[in-house]
């Protein structure tokens, strides 16, 4: 049976379900769901309603504990946390567990993924590989990262799905090793615990078939590039800062597959996250309380924002 791993906070909770929700449509076999959380009861009315689900057999949900670290590059990131937490799984995961399969709460299955990941278990026993990730990098074209990291391995993988196998990680100690590098590197650390992996890795690892992480960007409008989707991708990632919950990308042509398989799962149409920062909300109150005129740009335009929004929601049809 397939071990799956997901690591979010409760900011998170929504897209999260979406994804598991969207794994266990396309699995044809039981899965068990391993969930590293801030705040575990924060999900506790969705995991009931995911063990619903035919394919998942059980969901498993620890709290996260920090012993004060300081983990870097946070402030003013579009991550946070959570993102670090796998760095610590030898403290939540069972033991007895020999391959885990981490997967990003902002990736949606598409089609069947257990062969696909069963096979990749197989190639790296065969080829003694302790992780495998989709290449994001090489020192060719990142050579001026590479040296400010001081990473000395070829290649580089994208974390956002990697099968890790979880008996070496627990014998070379590798828990250990990551936080050794996370301080050591503390300065030149941008992209987060995916660095300080690839740092640990050092290039060595195996190949992920690029349909296991299949990196979308909402503006390709590409009518081939769909249907490869459509036929080939099993993870969907939306990495980066553009997220198909965002107010101002929820219509775009892409942001489909992440609204299908939320409106799925819960039963609404769209998911669509608007948030204000502190001095819009400074001139709501302005506004609505004390009776003054806030004359803010920012409020003004996210005024203008939510307007558009809501009327491109009320024609917009996403069953194409």
């Amino acid at each position: 049976m397939l071990n799956i791993l997901y690591c979010f906070d409760n900011n998170y909770n929504k897209q999260a379900a979406t994804a598991i929700s969207s794994l266990a449509d396309n699995c044809d076999e039981k899965v068990n769901i391993f969930i590293i959380h801030e705040n575990p009861s924060s999900f506790e009315k969705y995991r009931k309603k995911l063990l619903q689900k035919e394919f998942i057999y059980s969901i498993k949900i620890k709290k996260f504990v920090n012993d004060n670290y300081d983990f870097p590059n946070l402030k003013s990131a579009h991550v946070s946390l959570a993102t670090y937490y796998r760095i610590f799984i030898q403290n939540y995961i069972p033991k007895n567990i020999e391959f885990l399969t981490y997967i990003d709460a902002d990736v949606v299955c598409l089609n069947n993924p257990i062969k696909s990941i069963y096979k990749t278990i197989n190639q790296m026993k065969l080829k003694n590989y302790n992780i495998a990730g989709r290449t994001e990098g090489n020192q060719e074209i990142s050579k001026d990262y590479f040296s400010n990291l001081g990473y000395k391995g070829s290649k580089y993988f994208n974390a956002g799905i990697v099968v890790i196998n979880y008996q070496q990680w627990l014998n070379q100690k590798t828990q250990d090793d990551l936080i050794k590098i996370m301080k050591d590197k503390y300065n030149q650390i941008i992209y987060w615990d995916q660095d300080v992996l690839n740092c640990y890795f050092n290039g060595e690892y195996l190949d992920l078939d690029e349909n296991l992480n299949f990196k979308l960007q909402l503006e390709n409008n590409d009518i081939k590039n769909r249907e490869r989707i459509k036929d080939e991708v099993i993870f969907l990632h939306y990495s980066g800062n553009g997220k198909p919950w965002n107010y101002d990308s929820v219509t775009k042509l892409n942001s489909y597959y992440y609204q299908d398989a939320y409106n799925k799962f819960f039963n609404f149409k769209f998911h669509t996250d608007i948030k204000l920062t502190k001095h819009d909300i400074k001139n709501l109150v302005n506004l609505f309380v004390f009776k003054k005129n806030p004359n803010s740009i920012s409020l003004k335009l996210f005024i203008k924002n939510l307007i558009i929004l809501i009327k491109k929601l009320l024609k917009y049809n996403f069953n194409k």
